[in-house]
């Protein structure tokens, strides 16, 4: 593994403290704001489970490239055929939103070649408020996330509580999908020298089906580190993700690892100079944008568009895809009685049920 600095020197931070027994690193934040670039490859696996038994699994491959500065990120990724019809996929986050694209424009050439009808667009992508990135097609960029972009975010990280990032859904007791935000207690180790995590627990406290039952979801741990300028970067790591499953015609319920990732680092740069804001929007693009759903009044979950380039949320407003789906969060939220209509037809009805002893008191009783 190479790496490099170009030619200028990052100081190391001095200042950490004991939490709940976890070390948090407060170092000077100059590593993050300074910048650095990883490039390197992974490897993901996935277990096919039956009647609560592993019975086989399969192996994708795939590259990486992370760029870090300013607690902001951008990651570019690309998988191995045949499992995949992506040519690559890219992540980031610009201190506001997360924004997610995948690129599929060699597939859909060889569709056009093949006489088959495809839709317009070359790539498909999302935009949402956020930090952690929860986008399920690109659950491979977890782990680098983890090992090199989520400082910033432990650093705020309170109670213990924690939002998981995207990993699959189809064997775990909940699936993450950028809108199903759950959150899992977090167990955090962080290296002395960094404020990268040697070592995260997700906990799963309140799966669906399960009673209650408390276990390991996912397990992120450093395997190796490489020294550079005084400063300690993950080179290799693994995830680990677990689930439940019940055995057919009994109680039992088996933990079981159904998804394994491990990066290694091959070359890490420091004081990276280019650092993109959000991916690159070049070809015509379906686009999801769920930066509306915390609206105070009329919180709109989701919305696309076609678009060959990134809206701003002012822009998003004007889009006759947004007016529609306003119409329908207003229409909606009308629908649903609020606290003072509920409160006022509480009160007839009680007023109903009183009446009559009412009558029977003043009334009749006075006539006798």
């Amino acid at each position: 593994m190479s790496a490099r600095n170009n030619g200028r020197t990052l100081p190391r931070g001095p200042w950490s403290f004991s939490f709940v027994g976890t070390t948090v690193i407060l170092f000077s934040w100059l590593a993050y704001c300074e910048g650095f670039e990883v490039r390197g490859v992974g490897t993901y696996r996935a277990a096919s489970v039956q009647a609560g038994e592993v019975i086989g699994s399969r192996t994708q491959n795939f590259n990486f490239s992370i760029t870090v500065k300013d607690c902001k990120w951008f990651l570019h990724f690309a998988l191995a055929n045949p499992f995949t019809d992506a040519d690559y996929s890219e992540l980031s986050y610009d201190g506001t939103n997360l924004y997610r694209i995948t690129v599929f424009e060699s597939w859909l050439n060889e569709e056009k070649k093949a006489g088959k009808h495809v839709g317009p667009n070359a790539a498909e992508a999302m935009v949402i408020d956020g930090e952690v990135p929860r986008f399920s097609y690109t659950h491979h960029g977890s782990i680098v996330w983890l090992a090199y972009a989520s400082g910033c975010y432990f650093a705020k990280v309170r109670n213990g509580l924690a939002l998981p990032p995207a990993f699959p859904g189809v064997s775990t007791a909940r699936s993450v999908r950028p809108l199903n935000e759950f959150w899992q207690r977090v167990i955090l180790e962080m290296h002395s020298e960094n404020l990268f995590p040697s070592e995260v627990v997700y906990i799963e406290t309140n799966a669906p089906g399960f009673n209650q039952w408390e276990f390991t979801n996912l397990l992120f741990r450093v395997g190796d580190y490489t020294n550079l300028n005084g400063f300690a970067f993950c080179k290799k790591a693994t995830l680990m993700v677990y689930a439940p499953f019940r055995i057919p015609g009994q109680s039992q319920t088996n933990l079981i690892e159904t998804d394994v990732y491990n990066i290694s680092a091959e070359e890490i740069i420091l004081n990276a100079e280019n650092l993109l804001a959000r991916p690159n929007v070049a070809k015509v693009t379906l686009i999801s944008d769920a930066r509306f759903r915390r609206d105070a009044k009329f919180p709109v979950e989701s919305f696309s568009y076609m678009a060959d380039r990134w809206h701003t949320k002012d822009e998003a407003r004007l889009l006759p895809e947004f007016k529609k789906a306003y119409r329908q969060a207003v229409a909606v939220a009308r629908r649903k009685p609020t606290s003072t209509a509920r409160f006022l037809v509480l009160a007839v009805f009680m007023l109903l049920l009183v009446l009559p002893a009412l009558f029977w008191r003043f009334c009749v009783q006075v006539k006798r």
